[in-house]
C-alpha cells in the first residue's frame, strides 16, 4: 500500500513516544545583590566558557577530540556516515530556559535529548564551577541551592550530593480539547525561508521549521531513524490547520560571540496565535515543541512557546 501524506503526519506522531529526553531545574542564590541587565546572556556566554575551559583539551579549537564534552555539546559534528550536502550542522542537544534574576535568585532549566543525557555530570559541575569563579564584570558569585529533575531532588547544595543516574523521559501527548488552541512566543521565533529571515509569522514556515528540527534531533541524537519528511508532513498539516488569529509582531536582539569575533542576531518574532482545525491531528508535535523549541538559535532559548487551551486568553 502506497503511503499517503496522511499516513505520514501518523508515523511521524507514532515516533515522537519514542523521542527521549530529561529537564533539569537549577535554584541558584547569589552571594550578594544578585546581578544586573540580561542575566540570561552572561549565564549563557559564561557556560559555554567554563564547559570549554574545564572540559576540552584538544590541541585545535577547529578540529576537537573524538568524546570531547564540549565539542559534542556546542560544536555537534557530523558524523562520518551523514556528510552529505543536506547536513552543514547538527542541532544542539539542548536548550535552555532562564528567568532573569530578581531579589539574589534565579531558575535556569536546561533540557537534554537521547545521548547528550550522559553528560549532565559535566553540565551540573560547570554551573557549580561558574558560581564559584562568578560571572559578569561584578564577578557575581552563586551558590546551586538545588537542583530537580521531573519531581526529583538530584542535587542538594547542603549535602553536597549530586544523583546523576537517571535514564531518559520518554514523551507522552496528551489530548487537546476542542479545535482551537494557541501559541505564546515567550523567545524570539528566529525562522529562515529561501536564507531570508521570516519577519512575519508563518503557519507553514513554523510546522516546517518544527518538523526540521525535530527530525534532525532525532536523527543525530536519539536511537533510532525518522521515517518521515518534514516538508511532506508539514504539507499535510496546511490542509487541516489554519491561521485564525495573528497578534505576534518581530523584535531586535543581538549578542556579541567571542568564537566568532562578531555580533549574532538572535531577535525574531514574539507573541501570540490561535491556530483551528483538526488540533489533535498536531498535539503530539505541538507539545513535543515546547520541549524542544522551534526556529533559529534555540540554543541561546529562542522558539519558546507555551500552548494555551481555549479558555485562556494571552491578551490579558
Amino acid at each position: 500500500m502506497v503511503a499517503t501524506k496522511l499516513d505520514l503526519l501518523l508515523g511521524c506522531n507514532k515516533s515522537l513516544n519514542q523521542f527521549v529526553f530529561r529537564q533539569y531545574t537549577f535554584a541558584i542564590q547569589f552571594s550578594g545583590q544578585g546581578i544586573e541587565g540580561a542575566f540570561d546572556k552572561l549565564f549563557r556566554a559564561a557556560f559555554g566558557a567554563t564547559l570549554h575551559k574545564s572540559t576540552c583539551f584538544c590541541k585545535s579549537s577547529k578540529k576537537h577530540l573524538f568524546g570531547c564534552v564540549y565539542s559534542e555539546l556546542f560544536e555537534s559534528p557530523i558524523p562520518q556516515d551523514k556528510k552529505i550536502n543536506r547536513f552543514t550542522n547538527v542541532p544542539h542537544p539542548f536548550v535552555f530556559e532562564i528567568s532573569q534574576a530578581e531579589d539574589g535568585q534565579a531558575h535556569i532549566n536546561i533540557t537534554l535529548f537521547g545521548k547528550a543525557l550522559r553528560y549532565i555530570p559535566y553540565v551540573i559541575m560547570t554551573i557549580i564551577q561558574m558560581g564559584r569563579a562568578g560571572i559578569g564584570k561584578g564577578g557575581n558569585k552563586f551558590d546551586v541551592v538545588q537542583i530537580h529533575s521531573h519531581n526529583d531532588l538530584i542535587y542538594d547544595g547542603d549535602e553536597g550530593e549530586m544523583i546523576t543516574n537517571q535514564k531518559g523521559v520518554l514523551f507522552y501527548p496528551q489530548p487537546i480539547p476542542g479545535d482551537r488552541v494557541q501559541l505564546y512566543f515567550n523567545s524570539p521565533l528566529n525562522m529562515v525561508y529561501k536564507n531570508r529571515a521570516v519577519k512575519k509569522f508563518d503557519l507553514r514556515t513554523f510546522f516546517e521549521s518544527l518538523l526540521r528540527r525535530l527530525h534532525n534531533l532525532i536523527e543525530f541524537h536519539q536511537n533510532f531513524t525518522p521515517q518521515w519528511s518534514p516538508a511532506a508532513v508539514a504539507s499535510e498539516i496546511e490542509n487541516i490547520i489554519s491561521l485564525d488569529e495573528d497578534l505576534t509582531h518581530p523584535i531586535k536582539r543581538s549578542r556579541y560571540s567571542k568564537r566568532q569575533q562578531r555580533e549574532m542576531d538572535i531577535g525574531g518574532i514574539v507573541g501570540g496565535i490561535v491556530i483551528g482545525g483538526d488540533i489533535n491531528a498536531v498535539a503530539p508535535l505541538l507539545q513535543l515543541g515546547t520541549i524542544i523549541h522551534v526556529g533559529k538559535k534555540t540554543s541561546f532559548g529562542n522558539g519558546h512557546y507555551t500552548l494555551l487551551m481555549q479558555e485562556d486568553n494571552f491578551n490579558e
